[in-house]
């Protein structure tokens, strides 16, 4: 009975040992969850905004990669058109957390682009705590953009110096500087003002520019009619998306390739839209 009882007291007290083993294992467990869930709400953030500022597949891949490295295990990225999905691994690979973000374009920022890709290495580098990724993130994302009077401006002037490298006279250069800063006002204020479709404004904005520059057949006031008319609406070509679908299709983000280049492919249908538009309006013997 003796050898019973102890045998009963030994066999209790290993249950109740492993019952609080078990308890600690699952607290534990419980705090990588929330570690896992708060890293991916932030990872997917950053995603989003590097996506939105203009960056390729790639980019967002490497970045992500990088910093889920360092403050989980592993990050596996999944790249589509309208949206981005994380999914992060503890160490051990065991246990998982998934979340997604829709992508939002912001306007292209290149500035805001190279900004998170260091903060990205920063992070990678020097094991950056958490807590100050995030403060620093934040304050990236704080930075105003360039003065939209100033990238108007600039925006005016590239699109005249166009017309200059392509043998447009001064009259035409003028010309064409007046058409771009007019058509490139109406296109942020129908787009961005008005929320109107995107490829509704740039039919309108191209339309616009394309009529101002026909001025040089109308009042005969330039010697290079032609090419005013045909660099008024270079400014319109999406150039940025292009690039980025070839450097995805580099990188083997195919669809991400694919969307790209066919939502550039039909801004620039849109644009030659409205440039037809302009010369039949404007009845211009041009084509």
């Amino acid at each position: 009975m003796l050898f019973i009882g102890i045998c009963l007291v030994l066999t209790l007290k290993r249950l109740l040992s492993g019952s609080k083993i078990d308890h600690k294992w699952y607290i534990m467990k419980q705090v990588e969850a929330i570690q896992l869930r708060k890293v991916n709400d932030f990872l997917c953030e950053f995603a989003a905004s590097l996506s939105g500022s203009g960056a390729t597949a790639a980019q967002i891949d490497q970045s992500i990669e990088k910093m889920g490295h360092v403050y989980a295990g592993e990050a596996d990225v999944t790249i589509l058109p309208s949206s981005i999905l994380i999914t992060l691994w503890d160490k051990e690979h065991e246990n998982s957390y998934a979340g997604s973000i829709k992508m939002k374009s912001k306007g292209l920022n290149f500035n805001m682009i190279i900004k998170l890709c260091q903060l990205s290495c920063k992070v990678d580098s020097c094991a950056l705590p958490l807590a100050e990724a995030v403060a620093e993130y934040k304050e990236i994302v704080a930075q105003k953009k360039m003065n939209s009077v100033a990238v108007l401006l600039l925006s005016g002037l590239a699109n005249a110096s166009f017309c200059r490298l392509f043998g447009g006279d001064i009259y035409a250069v003028i010309i064409v500087l007046v058409a771009t800063l007019c058509g490139f006002y109406w296109k942020n204020k129908l787009h961005a003002g008005l929320h109107i479709d995107i490829r509704l404004a740039t039919i309108l904005a191209s339309c616009i520019s394309a009529i101002i520059s026909c001025s040089g057949y109308v009042f005969n006031i330039s010697s290079t009619p032609d090419i005013a008319v045909g660099t008024s609406v270079l400014y319109l070509i999406p150039g940025v998306p292009y690039i980025n679908s070839l450097h995805d299709a580099i990188h083997n983000h195919h669809v991400c390739a694919f969307s790209r280049f066919m939502q550039a492919l039909v801004l620039t249908m849109c644009l030659g839209i409205g440039l037809a538009l302009a010369v039949m309006i404007m009845n211009i013997a041009y084509f």
